[in-house]
């Protein structure tokens, strides 16, 4: 029968001293009912613009609410000082790819 070393039971405290918080982090976000930040970059690539412009343009949620679905006619407005040949058909395709999906209930 092996025994744990000094050494072995530091290295599984660290370890679970830097893996459970950041599971349990993960968890509180899924329960909080809040969806994921959106992927700002990946937008951002697939309209060709840069993710600072798209963040500006974006709709900022009013504080305690939830965001809302950013309308694309005016989404495509203020894209176009960043690319001109953006359409409004392109952002509701990426807006429609990059929606937050409704939670799985388990």
């Amino acid at each position: 029968m092996s025994k744990i070393t000094p050494f072995t039971a530091c290295v599984i405290a660290l370890s679970l001293g830097v893996s459970v918080p950041l599971v349990v982090s993960a968890q509180n976000r899924a329960l909080s009912g809040r969806p994921p930040a959106p992927d700002t970059a990946g937008m951002a690539d697939k309209l060709n613009v840069s993710e600072d412009v798209l963040k500006a343009c974006m709709p900022r949620p009013k504080k305690g609410q939830r965001p809302e679905k950013p309308d694309a006619g005016k989404l495509t407005g203020c894209l176009k000082a960043d690319n001109a040949y953006v359409s409004k058909n392109d952002v509701e395709q990426v807006l429609e790819a990059y929606a937050p999906k409704p939670p799985v209930k388990g």
